[in-house]
């Protein structure tokens, strides 16, 4: 029946008469407020979606928007205060108003037809005669956020629209002509546009501190470049003077809020060489916006977000705007750090981050773009603002002990390459969002005193630098150093003293300490072992004395490490009386550090024949039985150890001369400034050679290894796999471990007892201590809860979107799959359980037979395919595991079952929602190279199988030229793919391309010109290694004949050019 009055409505819609579209409005807003009837109206009798349903019904709801603006515009022209003018404009309002509440409730529910109709007709409807049109502006831009809001709409949107909309958004925020193009920046503004129109003036401010006039680029009215002394007393200006505070409009708001989510898309053209003016004109208008606006606007957290997001995208590509950027705008962001806003902050310690090698880099080629400004000033300042948090009760968290794992980072494993870990400590267990903001802040300000240090001579430090800089100090500064720390190491306060004991272990772990004596030396390790077993700071004592004992010239295997000065009797005699009183009153808990220092404590003990004669391993097992004790089923706090940790010391106690590596991962929480850090670590390679034209340290295998000596395992006639009877030793061990295993199962038995997370994590790691063989036994809950995990209720809606317009068929989904947060973060949460599931069920076969084949589990596999109709989103976040266990050959699946998985990931890129989406891409391209064995052999004969991944490769291919990969993050794998395919299959017959400029080679030279330097310095390297396959062309070509093509391929634009050298080989193993 509503669809039949339907058809009524929208013909009405298009009346000449006033009242029937008023009340066509009023009865489509009536029809479309039921969801179901919203959730089922684009659906046909047999199925499947038909978008000319929602097309119709946007054209006709356009058409009377079209009617009432022309109703409204004349009768402003020709009454502009009479009635009828107010009555037209409250039409065009009602009007306009409906096709936003329309945009809101139908948004997930459209595709790229639907969209492109909508974009238009707001983008040419809201402006009128080069202004907003006030009836249809705010609800015309709360339409388009909506619609940007959802993320597979964001994907599909188009380059043109994307700058137009932004351009609408800037003008509207910094109050320029509605119509200004960005292209325009080169041309002066209009001479109509006055510039006391866009800023109000201070009436007690002196004419040189007039602000940058945004129409002209000046940065005075006289001319001359202000000092960095100038810029702070602007910004501290802000919050005294009414200069900046111009009241914010709705229509700004919501202009901030598109910007920062078009700028924040990983598809945003903004590096595109089709718009090579976008960097410096959105750098340009961030900047006018600190001149124009307070730090107590409430536009500040979308700035920030679209700051961030920016920078992120031009640091690496675009240096010398962003070095006049960070040096023009450099005081007037310090000013904005005085909100109390923590999420501000954290925006603002990513930018200060991002923007901090620009400011101090010594190139006079980057600082000649921007004014003159005083370094030092800059920096100190910097290093104050951040000072100043651990005296505000608003201000960043600190560092908390209990959040970080102590440990001595494993360069083997590129672990100092990674974020949150330094060189004597990492993240741990309980590290949230804040503890990460609170490093941030902390390496942040550790750099700004070693740039002041280093560079200005001056005389200033904190513990924040010892493990980032201390190397770069000379040697009178790392005295005085020394001297104040020990000072403060007898203080009565248990936390100052556990900080001074961290600072001493990164001191020890430093590559160069030529400045501290033996003497000194000597004093620290006496005051760690004679503060091991005091509760409050022996955590921290073992941690130094650990880290000590690790580096002494006498026990260390590195001889260019430094290695500290310290006599083999001291140690020894500390050793022994610890192991005296150890039974007596040893460390409260084996905490992480303690179970390290003990272990090898019990390792250089060894070493000596009185000490071994003491029979050190019984005192210390005799200690961790009585101090070991899991906690209550009620703690809420995770322990300040791993199960490797007791499992080494274990091993130490019982004699194994060989360690077991027991695998164990801390997951990063989410947050912003986690992913800043992370993709920092990422390109700190590119960022220094791009800044600096440094490279790092060389170091060949033989260095990768840091180590105690340890004594050569004793001599055995038997085999080494073969059973013995354990010792007294291992019976202790085994007896009180069953205990502790009895009491554990007694409390679970007990109803009213009900575990929290962290006392069921502590059981879990007790239990894998103890426990050495129990797969088959709790095979099936682990499978259990993977299967529920995989298939658990969704909060996304149960609708679905139609094919993407490239495909074939239309294909039904079972689920809408919006860009919620809320799911995102709860698949996010899974995925770290579906590994810990998966690896159980991959691992543990693997490892248990004799063999040493990779498990089949076709369980595994089925489980996984089913998830996929039902929950691609699940499907997706399970994929990359399954992949992982795969490519390390812990899981080996079958033709049928990567069949079975290449047609969902095929079937999943026609959707419209996926089409586009960077996280499916990437994941489809991790299936082509994890599989590269099977499909790229010519040994292995698959049947149909390999047409289906010769499709999905030309699929790659095309959308590759067609520039549908629009994430540089995508090409980037796409290029790595493209090299281990080569290295497969090096003459590209399995590839079968029929079109030249898409075969691997090709393609691979193809990304030598990309718009995004992170790809071409990618490319750089593996494009060099295409002349080891010439010889295996087809057809065959000679060396000459392959540099004349790789020299074709080049880019001409010098900008974009990487230098490719014999350096760079090695530089790209670490990126």
């Amino acid at each position: 029946m509503k669809q039949h009055n339907l058809h009524g409505v929208l013909k009405d819609l298009d009346s000449d008469k006033i009242t029937e579209r008023r009340e066509a409005i009023l009865s489509l807003r009536q029809i479309f407020d039921r969801p179901d009837f919203v959730n089922n109206f684009h659906v046909t009798e047999e199925g499947h979606v038909d978008p000319r349903a929602w097309l119709s019904v946007y054209q006709a709801l356009f058409r009377a928007v079209g009617k009432e603006k022309i109703a409204a515009t004349k009768t402003s022209t020709r009454k502009p205060s009479g009635t009828s003018s107010v009555a037209a404009e409250r039409r065009l309002e009602d009007a306009a108003g409906t096709v936003r509440w329309l945009t809101e409730r139908t948004v997930h529910l459209l595709n790229t037809r639907v969209t492109k109709s909508i974009f238009a007709h707001l983008l040419q409807t809201m402006v009128h005669r080069k202004e907003f049109l006030t009836p249809v502006a705010l609800h015309y831009l709360k339409a388009l956020r909506c619609l940007v809001g959802h993320t597979p709409h964001l994907e599909h949107l188009d380059d043109a629209d994307w700058l137009k909309i932004v351009e609408v958004g800037f003008n509207c925020l910094l109050g320029d002509p509605i119509g200004r193009r960005f292209q325009d920046d080169d041309e002066d503004l209009p001479q109509d546009v006055d510039d006391s129109e866009l800023f109000e003036a201070d009436e007690n401010q002196n004419e040189d501190d007039t602000p940058t006039t945004p129409g002209t680029g000046k940065r005075t009215r006289a001319g001359t470049p202000m000092t960095q002394s100038q810029l702070a007393s602007i910004g501290s200006k802000r919050s005294r003077s009414s200069l900046m505070q111009i009241s914010v409009t709705h229509e700004q708001v919501e202009s901030m809020s598109l910007i920062s989510v078009l700028l924040g898309s990983s598809n945003s053209p903004i590096l595109s060489s089709e718009y090579t003016y976008l960097p410096s004109s959105v750098l340009t208008r961030l900047r006018r916006f600190l001149e124009r606006y307070s730090c107590d606007t409430s536009l500040l957290h979308d700035y920030v977000v679209a700051l961030t997001s920016t920078l992120s995208q031009l640091t690496l590509n675009n240096t010398l705007e962003v070095t006049k950027f960070a040096l023009d705008s450099w005081a007037a962001l310090l000013g904005l750090w005085g909100t109390r806003n923590k999420r501000i902050k954290e925006g603002l310690v990513s930018i200060f981050r991002m923007l901090f090698p620009f400011v101090t880099s010594e190139n006079e080629a980057f600082r000649l773009t921007a004014m003159p400004v005083d370094l030092a000033d800059g920096l100190c300042r910097l290093s104050l603002v951040l000072d100043g948090e651990a005296d505000n009760r608003r201000g960043v968290d600190g560092l908390s002990l209990e959040c970080l794992r102590l440990e001595i980072a494993d360069d083997s494993r590129q672990q100092l390459n990674s974020a949150f870990i330094a060189q004597s400590f990492r993240y741990g267990w309980n590290f949230d969002g804040n503890q990460a903001l609170a490093w941030a802040v902390l390496e942040l300000q550790a750099d700004c005193i070693a740039k002041v240090c280093v560079r200005f001579n001056v005389e200033k430090s904190s513990g924040s630098s010892t493990d980032r800089h201390w190397p770069a100090f000379h040697r009178e500064l790392q005295n005085d150093i020394m001297n104040v720390l020990l000072q403060f190491v007898s203080l009565d306060d248990g936390v100052v003293q556990s900080w001074v004991f961290l600072c001493f272990a990164a001191i020890a772990a430093a590559d160069s300490s030529s400045g501290v004596t033996e003497a000194t030396w000597d004093i620290i390790w006496t005051n760690a072992i004679r503060r091991a077993n005091v509760p409050t700071v022996s955590r921290a004592a073992c941690h130094a004395a650990y880290t000590i004992l690790l580096h002494t010239r006498v026990y260390t295997q590195k001889s260019h490490l430094l290695q500290i000065p310290l006599a083999s009797n001291r140690i020894l005699f500390e050793i022994e009386t610890l192991a005296k009183e150890l039974d007596v009153q040893g460390p409260p808990y084996p905490f992480d550090s303690v179970c390290a220092f003990l272990a090898t404590c019990l390792r250089v003990a060894n070493q000596d024949m009185h000490l071994y004669r003491m029979q050190l391993e019984e005192k210390v097992l005799s200690w961790l039985i009585d101090c070991w004790q899991t906690a209550g089923f009620r703690d809420k706090n995770l322990p300040l150890h791993l199960g490797r940790d007791l499992l080494m010391l274990f091993e130490s106690i019982s004699g194994f001369p060989t360690p077991i590596d027991l695998p164990s991962r801390i997951p990063l929480p989410e947050g912003q400034i986690i992913d800043v850090l992370v993709n920092e670590a990422r390109t700190t390679v590119i960022k220094d050679y791009i800044l600096e034209a440094r490279l790092p340290e060389f170091k060949s295998v033989t260095d990768r290894n840091d180590s105690v000596t340890l004594p050569p395992a004793p001599p055995s006639d038997n085999n080494q796999n073969s059973l013995v009877q354990p010792r007294g030793r291992e019976r202790r061990i085994s007896a009180s471990l069953i205990k502790t295993l009895e009491r554990m199962q007694s409390q679970l038995d007990d109803q009213t007892v009900h575990p929290t997370a962290e006392s069921a994590r502590r059981s879990l790691d007790m239990a894998v201590t103890a426990v050495q063989s129990t797969f088959s036994s709790v095979e099936d809950t682990v499978r259990d809860v993977l299967r529920i995990t995989l298939n658990a209720k969704s909060n996304a809606p149960a609708h679905a979107m139609d094919v993407d317009d490239h495909f074939g068929p239309i294909r039904m989904a079972t689920e809408q799959l919006s860009a919620n947060k809320d799911v995102t973060v709860e698949l996010i949460s899974s995925c770290f359980t579906m590994d810990i599931c998966i690896s159980f069920l991959t691992v543990g076969p693997t490892l248990q037979s004799n063999s040493g084949e990779p498990t089949r589990d076709k369980q595994l596999i089925d489980d996984v395919l089913k998830c996929a109709n039902t929950r691609p989103e699940a499907f997706l976040s399970v994929v990359p595991i399954i992949l992982s266990k795969s490519q390390q050959r812990f899981l080996d699946i079958s033709v049928k079952g990567l069949d079975s998985l290449l047609v969902e990931l095929s079937e999943l890129l026609r959707l419209y929602q996926y089409s586009r989406s960077d996280r499916l891409h990437s994941i489809t391209i991790q299936f082509l190279e994890s599989t590269l064995e099977v499909w790229a052999s010519a040994n292995i004969a698959i049947g149909d199988t390999l047409g289906k991944f010769r499709q999905l490769c030309h699929w790659f291919s095309a959308a590759l030229k067609d520039g549908r990969l629009k994430s540089w993050g995508v090409r980037d794998l796409f290029a790595r793919f493209i090299d281990r395919y080569l290295i497969q299959d090096p003459s590209e017959q399995i590839w079968n391309g029929t079109i030249e400029d898409l075969t691997p080679s090709c393609l691979l030279l193809a990304l030598s010109q990309d718009d995004d330097m992170r790809v071409r310095f990618r490319v750089a390297v593996k494009a060099a290694r295409l002349f080891a396959f010439a010889r295996h062309a087809v057809p065959r070509r000679t060396t000459s004949e392959l540099y004349l093509v790789i020299k074709n391929k080049l880019t001409i634009d010098l900008s974009k050019c990487v230098l490719v050298s014999c350096s760079l080989v090695f530089l790209m193993d670490s990126f």
